[in-house]
């Protein structure tokens, strides 16, 4: 049995407990409309950050390079060169503070050629070597 003061007690506390949960709905409704409002722009960072992978590919597939896992090297230099491709396209004249310059994209698709002629794969890889064919490397 609630006494008058036990009643009291609730009825005063309960509106600031409701008054609490409505400040947190409110806060996390206006967190998933501020990131649904701006897709393209969540698009575009994403893009953005794969974009600034690229180096790290061209790493692991030197260090697998030189230790002869050509196999290896190749994935991760045919992911250098999808991303440096794409990256340039995607940025091309952009203010997004990433540039990739087409001796970057040449060098990535080279890359992936060395691997195929270390395999002794040359139609393979004067076929990576024919889409920058007036790059001089």
């Amino acid at each position: 049995m609630m006494t008058q003061q036990t009643t009291r007690t609730m009825i005063q506390t309960q509106p600031v407990q409701i008054l609490g949960l409505f400040i947190v709905v409110l806060g996390l409704s206006a967190t998933t409309l501020t990131h649904a409002i701006d897709p393209e722009q969540a698009q575009e960072k994403q893009q953005l950050a794969d974009c600034q992978k690229i180096t790290g590919y061209a790493q692991a597939g030197q260090k697998a390079y030189h230790a002869g896992n050509y196999n290896k090297a190749r994935t991760f230099f045919e992911t250098q060169a999808a991303w440096s491709h794409a990256c340039r396209v995607m940025f091309q004249g952009d203010q997004s503070g990433f540039s990739i310059s087409d001796s970057a994209v040449a060098t990535a698709d080279n890359n992936v050629a060395l691997t195929y002629i270390k395999q002794k794969d040359y139609l393979k890889a004067r076929a990576w070597l024919m889409i920058n064919p007036d790059d001089k490397k």
